[in-house]
Parts: structure tokens; C-alpha cells; sequence
């Protein structure tokens, strides 16, 4: 027996995490795949390009080593991006998930949600497409992960407790 549920009508108890999570895992392809662009266009089959960067300094060649740190540079700034998003997401969604299950009312479920796809994405800009060091970005996406982290944290201690 089939069960078809009209849009957006669930049975599934952490639904809204489940939607989240379901964005942030495309957003994490997306990131992937940019790490990837950037191997390819640049030649760098593992690690970030600071191999190249060794073997121009080595050389002392000036010219090779400044074009081999800029590849290192844009490259680092993807895998990080990348990582980063990789170290903390899957925490809080993973928080955000046992808060819904726990009966967190869907509207504060949906805020922390878009906030964490909203802060991820800042934090990508700040990482991989702002001027590399501090930046608006980084700093949105740092604060708002920070964040999300910590008042998730709460939420779920709390709810233990009361």
C-alpha cells in the first residue's frame, strides 16, 4: 500500500531537519565540486598546490613560485571551505534533528534550518570568493555557526533538564 502525503505533510518526526539536511548536502556537492574545478584547472592531483609552491621555491624560480602560491592560496581557500563545512554541519543538524524530535516548535525548527543553509553559505563567500583573511563573510558565517552551535546546544541540555 502506497502512502502519498500532499507536499510538505510528513510522517516522518524530524521532517523540517530532514528538508535542511537535504540542502545542505546539495550545498556540499556544490562545494565538491568547486575543489575539484579548481584540481583540474590547475594541475594539483592531491593536497592543496603547496608541493608546486616547494618545488618553484627549490628552483628559485620567482615567477614559477608566485604563480604556484597563487593556485596554492585559491585552492587552500575551496578545501577549507569545503572541510569547514564538513566539520560543523553535520553537528548541527544532528542537534537541530534531536531538538525537533524532541517536540522544538516547527517555526523555531525552520529558523535555526534556513539560518544554518543562510550562515554556511555567508561562510563559503568569506572563505572562497571574498579577499582571502577576515571579511565580511567569514565573519558572518563564523558568528552564525558559532552560534547555531551553541544555542542548539542549549536547547537540547534544557530540554533534558526541563
Amino acid at each position: 500500500k502506497s502512502l502519498t502525503l500532499p507536499l510538505g505533510m510528513s510522517t516522518n518526526p524530524v521532517a523540517i531537519t530532514a528538508l535542511y539536511a537535504g540542502l545542505s548536502g546539495i550545498f556540499y556537492i556544490f562545494l565538491s565540486f568547486r575543489v575539484i574545478g579548481q584540481r583540474r584547472a590547475n594541475k594539483v592531483t592531491l593536497g592543496d598546490g603547496s608541493l608546486e609552491v616547494a618545488r618553484a621555491a627549490a628552483k628559485n624560480d620567482d615567477k614559477a613560485e608566485k604563480a604556484a602560491l597563487r593556485i596554492h592560496t585559491a585552492l587552500n581557500a575551496e578545501i577549507r571551505a569545503h572541510a569547514n563545512f564538513g566539520e560543523y554541519t553535520p553537528l548541527i543538524l544532528l542537534l537541530l534533528g534531536l531538538a525537533e524530535l524532541d517536540g522544538l516548535n516547527s517555526i523555531y525548527v525552520h529558523a535555526l534550518g534556513a539560518t544554518l543553509v543562510t550562515v554556511r553559505v555567508f561562510h563559503y563567500i568569506g572563505m572562497a570568493i571574498q579577499e582571502p583573511g577576515p571579511n565580511s563573510g567569514r565573519y558572518i558565517g563564523t558568528i552564525g555557526t558559532f552560534s547555531l552551535l551553541a544555542i542548539l546546544s542549549g536547547i537540547n541540555i534544557c530540554r533534558f533538564f526541563f
